[in-house]
């Protein structure tokens, strides 16, 4: 590294640069994602394979602002270190470490010249490097690579994520002060056994160094990241397959060689790539920004001249409570605090600064999530285009939030949480997944559930939850006890409250098996205490005689959904799969009991309300039959303060647990 080089990493600020590699992921640059899941899968590998007593000591050499220390360290069986000679680039790192290594991060990440000074004595298993030995010339990365390997394990292995595979060594651009294609087969050949995979990116070849065995020179292997299995070549063979990616280097080469020497200011030239990056990228968001309003007052003159009304101005739009301002003409995409998810909220003091995201679709994880304290975003689980996830990303930036909630998950959850994460955020949010295992059959509820336990391992989150009893998976961030969902809140609960109809009873859930509704019906009208059954499910029907018990409602929106319940004796929701539903929550909100299945929660499961409306086999009409009769010998009165007494009991386990979970 030369001295202007040298000088430019040093003074270089580890914020600066992450910042410039969140632009190149928002303009689809895949490099850092692949790079990490290439990785990450490599350690878990080489854990297993080498089935050590004590965790495998990894060292990130070059490890910068700590783009990997986050998913590193939530490994099992790993034990995350980083190095850099550059105490700016790594000064937030220390700062604000990951969840994981927060009270070991000034032993774990160490800064000197050189890596011995930094971990004097101390061996790695293995130490990797991403595109920090391309900003060195031939010399100083022969150098390194000698310092690294000083530094391993017998056993232990160099992992090189540095340029495609070339036949020689090539200075290619003036980059961050200068940047090198290596040929790093060549530097390595006869001492270390080396084994080139390609592929992985579109823009980096992986080198694995490891000591041969005694008494033999070193071999190489090549394979492609597509092929299963890697082969044995010679020197001349690897050339020979370096080609083409050497010849597109010589060619990119055409217009003039840069200047290694360093007799430039290589420096100021660095600095000017950055600040062309960035003004590449407010270019784009500005002409992007422009685009959306012209769009958007093309739709005004539309809309205005069909609907005869002007689109209120944002100077028009109300403040609500939490002081985000709400409009009628939300975005497509996102929808911030609106009434109908803030409606029914709790407002309990520590949560003000707590943001619940959810999906718009999903009405039920909607519902659970209005509930909770704090401020909420709505957002579309429809696959959404770059500019609207970046300007939800950037809204949520701007709200200073202390916590982030997801709650449900899709693949713009991945892209919203990776992007907050690239800012410096993964310690703040946290995802709550309602839904188990038993609907991983189903291949887009195993993708989700996949999804969030690979955020976990990368480090994008700090705790996520599964709302299942017994749900465990070997990965650090998931929490326990179960987190509860909360009841809804009414503003004015006397217009809920009231003598119920007699003989009636609600099934208000939608007529997929999941929700089990047919047998619940079935057992209400197989009993002579029950005179009409509500549903809201058009394609529910009972046999006669009993159809004639059965009348089918309009569904008029939640409040008039709490009146019904109010209005029924009970209501029916004995499903086969459920986290804690949302349906019984709002029954007993307005004091009417639910019939249930078992929940199997880890509280208040001796509670009477309990064993008053659980049915233990919610297959058998004749046991729901049997419940609802056992509840209708209650007084109602009596009934009703039982249910508004475990409901109680319930909220406050809902809102402990919620304070642990986000640690406020």
């Amino acid at each position: 590294m030369n001295i202007a080089n040298r000088k430019y990493w040093k003074e270089k600020a580890g914020r600066d640069y992450q910042r410039q590699q969140a632009y190149r992921i928002e303009t689809g640059n895949s490099a850092y994602r692949r790079q990490e899941d290439w990785l990450l899968s490599y350690l878990e590998q080489e854990r297993c394979r080498r089935n050590l007593d004590r965790p495998l000591r990894v060292l990130d050499f070059g490890c910068g602002f700590g783009r990997l220390a986050g998913p590193i360290s939530t490994l099992e069986g790993i034990a995350y270190h980083g190095y850099d000679f550059s105490s700016a680039m790594v000064a937030d790192l220390l700062a604000t470490p990951p969840p994981a290594l927060a009270d070991v991060i000034r032993d774990r990440v160490r800064v000197a010249d050189t890596v011995e000074a930094a971990f004097p004595g101390e061996c790695f298993d293995i130490i990797f490097t991403i595109s920090v030995l391309i900003h060195n010339s031939e010399d100083q990365a022969r150098e390194l690579i000698s310092q690294m390997a000083a530094r391993l394990e017998r056993e232990g292995r160099l992992v090189l994520i540095e340029n495609r595979l070339v036949a020689a060594t090539l200075f290619q651009n003036n980059w961050h002060a200068g940047c090198w294609v290596h040929a790093f087969a060549d530097y390595a050949a006869a001492l270390w056994d080396v084994s080139v995979t390609e592929g992985v990116t579109d823009q980096h070849g992986v080198y694995i160094l490891a000591p041969p065995d005694e008494g033999r020179q070193g071999r190489l292997t090549y394979r492609k990241a597509s092929e299963p299995r890697e082969r044995p070549v010679d020197l001349d063979q690897l050339h020979v397959l370096a080609l083409p990616n050497t010849l597109d280097q010589l060619r990119s080469l055409l217009n003039g060689l840069p200047d290694p020497s360093g007799s430039f200011d290589s420096a100021a030239q660095a600095r000017v790539h950055d600040l062309s990056e960035r003004n590449a990228h407010l270019e784009r968001l500005i002409g992007e920004m422009r685009e959306a309003r012209a769009t958007r007052q093309r739709l005004d003159a539309t809309l205005g001249a069909t609907l005869g009304r002007k689109r209120p101005r944002e100077a028009d739009a109300q403040p609500n409570q939490q002081g985000a301002l709400v409009t009628d003409s939300a975005s497509p995409f996102s929808l911030w605090n609106a009434r109908s998810d803030t409606r029914y909220a709790h407002d309990i003091p520590g949560f003000h600064h707590v943001l619940h995201v959810f999906h718009k679709e999903w009405f039920g994880i909607r519902a659970a999530a209005g509930a909770l304290p704090g401020r909420k975003l709505a957002v579309s689980a429809d696959p959404a285009k770059g500019r609207a996830l970046r300007e939800t990303v950037h809204a949520i930036l701007a709200a200073g939030l202390q916590r982030i909630v997801f709650h449900g998950f899709s693949d713009n959850t991945t892209a919203i949480v990776e992007s907050l994460a690239s800012h410096g955020l993964a310690d703040r949010m946290f995802l709550v997944h309602h839904g188990g295992t038993t609907q991983w059959i189903n291949s887009r509820e195993r993708h989700y559930a996949f999804g969030i336990i690979d955020l976990l391992r990368k480090g994008c989150l700090r705790k996520a939850h599964f709302m299942r009893p017994g749900f465990d998976f070997p990965v650090r961030g998931l929490f326990r006890p179960m987190l509860f969902n909360l009841s809804p809140r009414h503003d004015a609960p006397d217009h809920l409250r009231g003598d119920p109809r007699p003989a009636t009873v609600f099934a208000p859930g939608w007529a997929g098996w999941i929700k089990n509704v047919s047998t619940n019906i079935l057992g209400a009208a197989l009993s002579p205490a029950v005179d009409e059954i509500w549903v809201y499910a058009e394609d529910l029907a009972l046999p006669p005689p009993l159809d004639a018990k059965l009348r089918h409602l309009t569904f008029c929106g939640r409040e008039d959904t709490f009146r019904r319940m109010a209005a029924s004796q009970m209501c029916l929701n004995a499903s086969l799969i459920d986290c804690h539903p949302v349906v019984n929550l709002e029954a007993q909100s307005v004091g009417r009991p639910c019939i249930r299945g078992p929940l199997f929660l880890d509280a208040l499961e001796n509670h009477p309300y309990v064993g008053l409306t659980q049915v233990d086999d919610v297959s058998g009409a004749t046991q729901v039959k049997a419940a609802i009769e056992r509840v209708l010998d209650v007084p109602p009165a009596e009934r009703e303060q039982l249910t508004r007494d475990y409901q109680a009991q319930s909220d406050a386990i809902a809102i402990d647990r919620y304070r642990e979970f986000l640690e406020l």
